[in-house]
């Protein structure tokens, strides 16, 4: 879990390494005379640009990116909008070659990272274990608090409850989400409660009426600067908190684990995205490359959550701070039990469609999973929640719950976002405010840098980014999907 970026040179390679679940990205990009791997498409582009080398729309990859649908909410493949760029997926790092400027990618595939040929019960009890351990150690930085980004939901409640197993819940600081209104005001509600009920203070920050006034200055910029043309959500416009000695917890990444798309083969992923036509045509056609590059056959029945995993779940965990900072952590992202999920029961079924999460969350504690929640999750009574502890080998015990050892400070991770991705983004003409008038007045100008069929199918794009405005009466978020891939376009656009 966590994030990182390593890198290590003698005089024959360079090497780049990151975190195991991809919430870094990596792109590299060859051309004449030069190598380069970024975590910006924006930015790979205006280099490209600046060594004279072309900068290629890829149709199949635009076309295929206009399905009305989150599934294609982000990179579809290793091949990215612009042809002469790369994605590079989780569990791979890269070599360069300083002589012949090649690049070498190093790993394994996601089927292979996911793989496991047992359904074992023990694999929860060390996801607890790792989760808790974790948190206590997050404590012990001098300095330093945490913050929890809490709902009514699920996953979140898991990592609550591993912070009451290590007895640090008091430590902690929460946030809870409130974007539209009424539509989750169910789940602000039921966050605020279970905080209360362990003693939890929310954050000085996490105040709905203060959420645009804390939102980074830059405005389509910043998102502009890492998340142009790989994620499609509108990610570090959202509520930021701008403390700078301060983890970020989530419940983000369970996908790994108990996947998001159904369990389903690739083929009717594709149909749940689009209807029939030129872009599931384009969609299908960037799943297959998918399916080669992750090890997976498009048509086995839990294609979509290798597909998931390989091109989603660390993109979207990260997506709302990677560009600020590097001291998130997602405490379920946890490589056995992300193979626990891919595992078969004895059923038949994937791991990932019980009730793990569930279950994890009553071994760490009974009071906190049956504890309400947004909606109806499960009917487990406090006796049922603590049976199911003492199945999973009873309460953490005082060795299970100690702090990793921890080398380095906090204090060294460079925090705030890239001045040159931000100038960078000023000179493709982004908006410095993220108004809607702002970036729609951008988003339609953009269409000029397309040609033919590619421009037409955007052209239904933004006429659905405008109806989704309207329906959420002038909330951009309404509108995030089809813009993010209105205003992605601007990688395109010359420097002014």
């Amino acid at each position: 879990m966590g994030e990182f970026v390593r890198l290590g040179w003698n005089r024959d390679d360079l090497t780049l390494e990151r975190d195991f679940f991809g919430n870094v990205r990596l792109l590299t990009t060859t051309g004449r005379g030069f190598v380069a791997a970024s975590d910006s498409l924006l930015v790979l582009a205006a280099l490209r640009r600046a060594l004279n080398d072309s900068v290629n729309p890829h149709e199949e990859v635009l076309t295929a990116r206009a399905a009305p649908s989150q599934i294609a909410g982000q990179q579809l493949s290793p091949d990215t909008i612009i042809e002469e760029v790369r994605f590079v997926l989780p569990g791979t790092n890269i070599r360069i070659d300083i002589r012949q400027l090649a690049v070498t990618e190093v790993g394994t595939t996601a089927a292979e990272l996911l793989r496991s040929d047992a359904f074992v019960p023990g694999e929860v009890r060390d996801a607890a274990i790792s989760m808790t351990r974790t948190i206590s150690a997050l404590s012990c930085q001098n300095g330093w608090s945490s913050v929890l980004h809490l709902s009514g939901g699920l996953d979140s409640r898991a990592v609550y409850a591993a912070a009451v197993a290590a007895g640090k819940q008091q430590d902690l600081r929460f946030i809870s989400r409130l974007r539209s209104g009424d539509v989750t005001a169910r789940d602000n509600v039921v966050a605020n409660r279970l905080a209360t009920t362990w003693g939890t203070a929310r954050s000085s920050v996490d105040d709905v009426a203060e959420w645009r006034e804390s939102r980074p200055e830059d405005g389509l910029r910043l998102w502009a600067s890492g998340l142009a043309g790989v994620y499609d959500g509108l990610g570090p416009l959202g509520p930021r908190r701008r403390r700078r000695a301060e983890f970020e917890l989530f419940g983000l990444g369970a996908g790994a684990h108990k996947g998001a798309w159904g369990w389903t083969d690739l083929n009717s992923l594709a149909a749940r995205a689009a209807k029939p036509g030129a872009v599931r045509d384009a969609l299908s056609a960037q799943m297959a490359i998918a399916a080669r590059a992750l090890g997976v056959d498009p048509e086995d029945e839990g294609a979509s959550e290798v597909y998931y995993f390989g091109f989603r779940n660390g993109l979207h965990s990260a997506a709302e701070h990677i560009g600020l900072h590097l001291t998130g952590v997602s405490p379920l992202q946890n490589v056995g039990f992300a193979r626990r999920g891919h595992a078969r029961t004895r059923e038949g079924a994937f791991g990932g469609q019980g009730d793990d999460i569930l279950a994890l969350t009553a071994l760490l504690s009974p009071e906190a999973a049956v504890f309400e929640y947004d909606e109806p999750r499960h009917a487990w009574t406090l006796d049922d929640a603590r049976d199911r502890q003492r199945d999973l080998g009873g309460p953490l015990r005082s060795a299970e719950i100690a702090p990793y050892t921890t080398y380095g400070s906090p204090d060294d991770i460079p925090q705030g976002p890239s001045r040159l991705s931000l100038t960078i983004a000023e000179r493709a003409g982004y908006p410095d405010s993220a108004n809607p008038t702002a970036a729609f007045e951008y988003a339609e100008a953009n269409l000029d840098l397309l040609d033919g069929a590619v421009r037409e199918t955007y052209r239904e794009v933004l006429a659905n980014a405008r109806w989704r405005l309207a329906k959420a009466d002038g909330d951009i978020f309404g509108a995030e999907l089809p813009l993010s891939r209105l205003l992605m376009l601007g990688v395109f656009r010359p420097a002014g």
